[in-house]
């Protein structure tokens, strides 16, 4: 398994480190290329299904799965963190 960052999708990082394409990891998964893409985007919720697709081509899918929910609550918390902070700074610069 690829070791990631937690700013670092570790669907990505595994893809990148196996040098393939969307294309080309959606057809060794049995994924489609939308599902991979929006699994690398953050967009789905459903990362089981994505996660065994994976186990089934090979990959481990519970280490995946895993670090995939812990990188998506990391850049969730950045996100908001940010939004608050801009809020913040927004609100601060209005008032003035």
């Amino acid at each position: 398994m690829v070791t990631t960052t937690s700013t670092q999708n570790p669907i990505t990082a595994l893809r990148r480190q196996l040098g393939m394409s969307r294309a080309d990891l959606a057809l060794v998964t049995g994924l489609s290329y939308q599902t991979l893409r929006n699994a690398e985007q953050g967009y789905t919720q459903h990362i089981n299904h994505i996660c065994d697709a994976f186990a089934d081509a090979g990959f481990d899918g519970d280490i995946l799965a895993r670090d995939y929910v812990d990188w998506r609550t990391d850049r969730t918390r950045t996100l908001r963190a940010e939004l608050h902070t801009g809020r913040i700074e927004q609100e601060e610069t209005a008032s003035r």
